[in-house]
């Protein structure tokens, strides 16, 4: 019998990363207790404890290059791995902070620098740079987030702004055709005002930027992540904010809805039939004391939009990246040798 709490054929293995939460408020598990990557198979799970030291909070984003590489972000390093010779490179770039996930075109990493309102591309292997500005979507009343005062600097109460963080661009990744795209929680760049009436009537400000053909698509989510490509030719998007997932057409027209019980980060979507979604427990400063709520993987079923499963991660406080990959490839890769559950 089984002991995998998902839909997972024998020959895949769905990878996970988490880490601490960033607010020291929000922290309670301790760093030491923090199990960064983890991964299932229909054997059950393998903690990969030999990468738990990685960043000071844990890990946020994993790309399978090929049989010998492997690149992962803590968020504020970027390390690549080459698995034959053992060695281990940081590509991060200067001036970048707060990488979210990271996405793969040919041997070109993707990432959006949130904190300089930038999408960045790495070449794997000599390490060159690309950047590309955001600024032709700002707003001119915008201004950078403080996320050290109340409401985003709203109330100009507490530590000045460090960052040039205007959009929160949390991803950077290839769209259909020939569109590149950025994932952002205020479309036109943060505007205090306008960020607190949405937040009064229950809106959002966060869409998707077309860097290809300039334009922004404002989709009213609330801290979007994970944006996804189908099959149709269409997209899927989490809309973390509101604890739902929100299927787009190809022009990002909201075509349905479907709730998946908590905060949306982190999706893979392996076929027709199955999407497996991370959910972030719900943050110690905002849970009154009756919500239950746990890090967890859940299988989507992608017609209905039904919650089919779910694995609840231990050893974590928030989830960043869900990926599948071929057994073959995590046995490759060392990560299915040291089984501890």
């Amino acid at each position: 019998m089984s002991s995998c709490p998902l839909p997972l054929g024998d020959d895949e293995a769905l990878v996970v990363l988490g880490s601490e939460n960033w607010n020291a408020a929000d922290r309670h598990l301790g760093r030491g207790r923090i199990r960064s990557a983890q991964v299932l198979t229909t054997d059950g799970v393998t903690q990969l404890r030999h990468l738990d030291s990685l960043g000071a909070r844990g890990l946020r984003d994993i790309v399978f290059v090929d049989d010998d590489t492997v690149v992962i972000t803590t968020g504020h390093a970027l390390f690549r791995f080459r698995i034959r010779s053992g060695t281990v490179d940081n590509l991060m770039p200067d001036h970048v902070s707060d990488i979210h996930e990271l996405a793969l075109r040919g041997r070109t990493i993707l990432f959006a620098n949130t904190a300089m309102d930038e999408a960045i591309e790495v070449d794997v292997d000599s390490g060159a740079v690309t950047r590309r500005g955001l600024e032709a979507f700002r707003h001119s009343k915008s201004q950078a987030i403080n996320h050290q005062r109340p409401l985003g600097g709203a109330i100009p109460v507490g530590p000045k702004q460090e960052w040039d963080d205007h959009f929160h661009a949390n991803q950077y990744v290839d769209g259909h055709g020939d569109s590149a795209l950025v994932v952002v929680h205020h479309v036109g760049g943060f505007r205090p005002m306008r960020a607190v009436g949405k937040r009064l009537v229950g809106h959002g400000d966060g869409g998707v930027l077309d860097l290809t053909n300039g334009d922004a698509h404002g989709l009213g989510l609330r801290a979007p992540h994970s944006l996804r490509r189908l099959a149709d030719g269409g997209y899927v998007v989490f809309d973390s904010g509101r604890g739902e997932g929100v299927v787009l057409d190809g022009q990002f027209a909201p075509m349905r809805r479907f709730d998946v019980g908590g905060w949306g980060r982190g999706c893979a979507v392996v076929d027709d039939e199955r999407w497996f979604v991370g959910l972030s427990a719900l943050r110690k400063r905002y849970n009154s004391g009756g919500e239950s709520s746990l890090n967890s993987v859940v299988s989507i079923d992608p017609e209905s939009g039904k919650r089919t499963a779910d694995w609840v991660l231990d050893d974590v406080e928030q989830i960043w990246s869900v990926s599948v990959v071929q057994r073959s490839v995590a046995e490759l890769m060392g990560f299915l040798t040291a089984r501890v559950a």
